[in-house]
Parts: structure tokens; sequence; C-alpha cells
């Protein structure tokens, strides 16, 4: 167990995490934990293994700033990591456990600090971050065969917005769907994202998606590789939006 020495109150003390795969038994008597995210924690990493039954309140685990973690994310697609996993049949309990306080929207990120079912007590499982970009994406995806990839994505509350995302398909990618801004809440938009297609295949590629209306100046541009079906912008209700497109292979 890792717990303050000198007393058992909580409060003032501090745990500073600062590395990935570390292993203890459970932690006790701490106001604050904070992990420290570079770029050596990558996306699935693990970054504390906590191998007895721990308890702590949920308040005192320090979530990062939205810029810490658009900083982390850099131009990767998506992470997640586990910030605490459990050993097996080891149970986490966090007191206070409030998913909606969990996740947020901040500076160009969506990003969550929850459970991995979401409740205030998992056992085996694990309490994780999860992030991506809503806006100011430039994902490239060059190995690798996936069923969605995305340059900006949002499914933060109901009015999400997908704005200035980039993505691009280079040799190496094989994807079912690529999407340069993925708008999944119910009253959403999609604004001004771009998908390039310079190699590899897919089988659909959108400029963007929403669920409200066509998402406006969208721009798909496909310069190689090999596409089946490429749509300016998809939606329940569906207009011509503008389109690139040089030779290449179409299916």
């Amino acid at each position: 167990m890792i717990s303050s020495a000198a007393t058992k109150a909580a409060t003032g003390n501090i745990l500073d995490i600062k590395s990935k795969g570390a292993q203890v038994g459970s932690l006790k008597n701490f106001g604050t934990i904070k992990f420290n995210l570079g770029p050596s924690v990558a996306d699935g990493d693990t970054v504390l293994t906590l191998n007895r039954d721990t308890t702590l309140t949920y308040s005192t685990i320090e979530k990062p700033t939205g810029t810490t973690v658009s900083t982390w994310l850099g131009n990767v697609m998506e992470k997640n990591v586990h910030l605490f996993q459990m050993a097996a049949g080891k149970t986490l309990t966090l007191n206070g456990y409030t998913p909606a306080t969990g996740s947020e929207r901040s500076g160009d990120v969506e990003y969550s600090l929850v459970t991995n079912n979401n409740q205030a007590a998992t056992t085996g499982g694990s309490l994780d971050l999860s992030a991506y970009k809503w806006q100011n994406a430039n994902v490239e995806v060059n190995s690798g065969a996936y069923a969605n990839v995305f340059g900006g994505k949002t499914v933060y509350q109901t009015d999400g917005k997908t704005l200035h995302n980039k993505l691009t398909l280079k040799a190496g990618a094989s994807v079912t769907n690529a999407i340069g801004g993925d708008t999944q809440t119910a009253n959403g938009t999609a604004e001004e994202n771009t998908l390039k297609v310079e190699a590899g295949t897919a089988t659909n590629a959108y400029g963007a998606k929403d669920q409200a209306r066509q998402g406006a100046r969208t721009m798909p541009s496909l310069q190689g590789g090999t596409v089946t079906n490429l749509v300016g912008a998809r939606a329940p209700t569906a207009q011509p939006k503008r389109m690139m497109r040089s030779s290449a292979a179409a299916a």
C-alpha cells in the first residue's frame, strides 16, 4: 500500500505519478492524485496497476486540463489509457463518482475520466482517460486495417460540432469508413472538414457526417488509392457538397 506516512488525514497529501507501468498494492490517504501525461504514454497503456481492493474519493483524482490533453494527444486520432488498472478479482471503489462531470469539451479536445463500466465500483476493471479532437485535428493513417477512422469527432452532449479537421489516408491504410469530421450528437454540425485520400483503400470516404444536416463546406479529395463510395457529406437529408477528385481508382 502507498499512503501518507505523516498523517492518516488525506488533506494536503499529494501523489504525483510521473511514469507508466508501475504496480502497487493499494492507495490510501491522499488528498490529490496527479498523473503526468508525457509522450511516452501511448494509446492502450496502463499507468498504474492496483493489486488490492482500493477505495478512493473520485474528486481527489486530478483531471488534466484540456491543454494538457491536447498536447498529449498530438496528431494521433484517439487515445485511451488505463490510469488505474485493477488486478483480476480486485475492486476499485470511487466514492462520489459522477460520470457526467468526468467528460468535457475544452480547447480542441473532448475527453473523459471514467471507469470501464461507468459505475462507482469496478472489479478487475479500470479508470480510463479517453481523448480525441473535435476541431483542428490533422490525422494521418498510414498503416493497418480499421473499421472507422476520423479527423475530428464529437459525442459530447447534444450540440457538438466538428470544425477544421483534416484526415489523410496514405499508403498502407485499409479502412471501412473514413470521415473528415464525424459529428455524432443529435443536433450538432460538421463544418470545414477535409478528407484527403492519397493512397490506401477505403470502402466509404466522407468529408463529414452529422445527424441534423449535411456538413457545410466539406472537401473530400481523391488523389490516389481506391475508394468504393466517395461522398461530400452524409446526413439523413443529403444535398450535394463540393468534392475534389483527380485521377485515381474508384471501385
